[in-house]
């Protein structure tokens, strides 16, 4: 059972709510709640009855109706290091190394996202990570709003109080955070039970062969299917697929070398 804030933003029962710090169990747990929540009030037949979720996760129309998010795109660095920020209070964004004009006002409940997703000549290479960093976001928004209502005054005070901040300071308090916002954006990504019905069906050994930080080629062809179901990228869908226990790592072997022989490549290394 959930409920909303006043600014329509999912949140679980309240006895759920007094913990800051959640296992990546909790948080599996949290991204399955919220999804089954999206999908009962969003995913419905002609009928009107809930319909499965669709994959690719649309994760646009889950922080646009779920979360009510304003997601726009900025040049938000000069480096190309940030990606993605979100504001839990109206402040402004001064995106690093960019001259005070190019400061930018932000509301609470924003989201900007790097403009370079827009480059027309990349947009579809770098789709994968413009959905991964927008659950990224969507997991910061969605943590934010599970903490005790003492602790997100004292954040909306703290915003109130400065009127420009960096990447780093309006994002996150600490890198727990930013490890709880990665783990909760692959949960709304790629679900635990899903992601089992698509490896049973992709996979005829059902884990993977991972050999000296490399795949062989037919377990890079399931990841790349993989991936193209989900939408995301290879390292993040690697990264989902050790949690969940769908990799298995094998010790190198040494390999005897014979004259006049050409030992062909069976393995590839992870690229996004």
């Amino acid at each position: 059972m959930t409920n909303r804030t006043a600014a329509g933003l999912w949140k679980p029962k309240c006895k759920q709510v007094q913990k800051m710090h959640y296992t990546r169990k909790e948080l599996n747990a949290i991204g399955e709640t919220a999804l089954e929540d999206f999908r009962a009030l969003f995913c419905r037949t002609a009928c009107g009855d809930a319909a499965p979720l669709p994959f690719p996760m649309p994760i646009d129309t889950f922080a646009a109706l779920y979360l009510s998010l304003d997601v726009r795109y900025a040049p938000l660095s000069r480096d190309g290091n940030t990606w993605g920020v979100t504001a839990y209070a109206d402040t402004v964004y001064h995106p690093c190394g960019a001259p005070k004009e190019a400061c930018m006002e932000l509301r609470a409940n924003d989201v900007l996202l790097d403009d370079s997703f827009l480059d027309p000549l990349r947009e579809k290479q770098l789709n994968a990570r413009r959905r991964f960093t927008l659950a990224h976001e969507c997991a910061h928004q969605l943590l934010y709003h599970l903490e005790p209502d003492e602790q997100q005054r004292a954040c909306r005070r703290m915003y109130a109080k400065r009127r420009a901040y960096s990447f780093r300071e309006l994002k996150t308090k600490e890198d727990w955070n930013e490890w709880q916002a990665n783990v909760l954006a692959a949960a709304l990504l790629m679900p635990a039970p899903e992601v089992g019905t698509v490896m049973d069906e992709l996979s005829p050994r059902h884990r993977l062969p991972f050999v000296d930080g490399q795949f062989t080629w037919q377990a890079l062809d399931i990841l790349d299917r993989f991936c193209a179901c989900f939408g995301v990228s290879r390292s993040a869908a690697e990264i989902r697929l050790r949690e969940l226990g769908f990799v298995h790592d094998f010790a190198p072997q040494p390999v005897q070398a014979t004259s006049g022989a050409v030992r062909p490549r069976a393995f590839y290394s992870i690229e996004e």
